[in-house]
């Protein structure tokens, strides 16, 4: 078995070289299908990636920190398979019926459940990356990222120029996505680790009832992202959906790309907090934070100068109109990034309730306020209701982790 161990500079360069290919392909797609297929083809597509990304926290049951953060190992990697074969079957079962007892249309729902099945096998990936991310090995998780974005965005430009149909395109990036989970992830995840699934009934269960709180918050947090674009789509129709969607899709690399920059330092803060030395634990959290301030601050600056001429030459001279939907969302995703990273932080501390706490207040600020922003602000809206939210979140949070860190 390889023993061998990477630094906290190499991994955080692994996975973020890794996130940045497979996050930016992504949102090419979406470029791909505004261009190609139109603002309501753009619109199914994003609504497909807002309602998925709901039941994709039951699929992972938000244990990801947690299983990174299990320095005892109080559970085997059997456990956390077995838990994830379950939550999988499960978050495409409870989609389903959500899908059913929507106003859909046909092609509607195929898409959706086309992309849970997608949003399956990333958290199949998921499982196995935190395994190797625990044995400090994120080039693997690197190079995961980046064999599945290319051949995933392979698989649906291939299609969708053959067919021309979003559905049957996301059905072939499924596809790719689960062959190189097969092929990569999982002879990569065996070599440096024990990788089975014998895993006990009484074990399964505790894990499940451990992991009930994180998958509660992750949803939580989720929904806060899903019901002001949910409100949207009702109020003002699919077509603002996909104007949203187009903007908001570049942040998102921002967002996600700060998170996986963020990542390699769960499993160093873990150990510090597990062996009680506090000083280097709040250390390295304040610079993670600054470097999260910094980026933040770049990406704010990047749009006021660069963000109109960047997305109209991306998404055509129609959406210039629409281009002043870019700075609010720019603050969403930097607050998103900061609430990330204090769940993370309360993870490790094991403050579940004060994080349930603190998501579950956000999340019902966030839905009061949702319809009367979208009335008042149009689509931008959408992104004011989405801080408010945020902003709970945040101010609850750090109340929550200044009174554990006291203690």
């Amino acid at each position: 078995m390889d023993t061998k161990r990477l630094t906290i500079k190499q991994n955080m360069i692994w996975n973020s070289i890794g996130n940045f290919i497979y996050l930016g392909l992504q949102w090419v797609i979406t470029v791909i299908v505004l261009r190609n297929m139109g603002l309501e083809a753009a619109g199914v597509y994003s609504l497909a990636l807002s309602v998925t990304a709901v039941f994709a926290c039951i699929a992972t049951w938000g244990l990801s920190h947690f299983q990174v953060s299990d320095i005892e190992e109080k559970y085997k990697n059997s456990d956390y398979i077995a838990v994830r074969m379950i939550t999988c079957i499960a978050a495409l079962a409870i989609c389903g019926v959500f899908v059913c007892f929507n106003a859909y249309s046909r092609y509607q729902q195929t898409v959706i459940m086309a992309y849970m099945f997608y949003r399956i096998t990333e958290a199949a990936a998921d499982v196995l990356a935190c395994m190797m991310q625990k044995r400090e090995r994120m080039d693997f998780v690197g190079q995961s990222y980046m064999l599945r974005g290319l051949l995933g965005f392979g698989a649906f430009c291939i299609s969708l120029l053959a067919w021309h149909n979003v559905c049957a395109s996301v059905v072939c990036m499924c596809i790719s996505s689960g062959l190189i989970i097969i092929i990569f992830d999982l002879r990569n995840a065996k070599s440096v680790t024990f990788v089975s699934l014998d895993s006990q009934y009484v074990r399964m269960k505790t894990l499940l009832l451990e992991g009930l709180p994180l998958a509660v918050n992750a949803a939580l947090v989720t929904a806060i992202v899903a019901v002001p674009r949910y409100f949207l789509e009702q109020i003002y129709g699919l077509e603002a959906v996909g104007i949203y969607g187009s903007i908001a899709a570049p942040t998102l690399i921002v967002q996600v790309a700060a998170n996986y920059l963020l990542t390699p330092f769960i499993t160093p803060l873990a150990k510090y907090w597990h062996d009680e030395n506090k000083q280097a634990f709040l250390k390295m959290s304040a610079q993670s934070i600054g470097m999260l301030a910094l980026l933040s601050i770049a990406a704010l600056l990047g749009s006021i100068v660069l963000g109109e001429e960047i997305l109209v030459l991306l998404l055509g001279e129609e959406i210039r109109e629409h281009t002043y939907l870019l700075l609010p969302i720019i603050g969403c995703a930097a607050m998103a990034v900061f609430i990330w990273f204090e769940n993370a932080l309360l993870v490790i501390l094991r403050a579940g309730k004060g994080m349930l706490l603190s998501n579950l207040t956000g999340a019902v600020v966030c839905t009061a306020v949702s319809a009367a922003m979208l009335q008042k602000f149009y689509i931008n809206g959408t992104s004011y209701a989405l801080f408010s939210g945020y902003l709970t979140q945040a101010i609850i949070s750090a109340i929550v982790m200044q009174r554990h860190l006291r203690n």
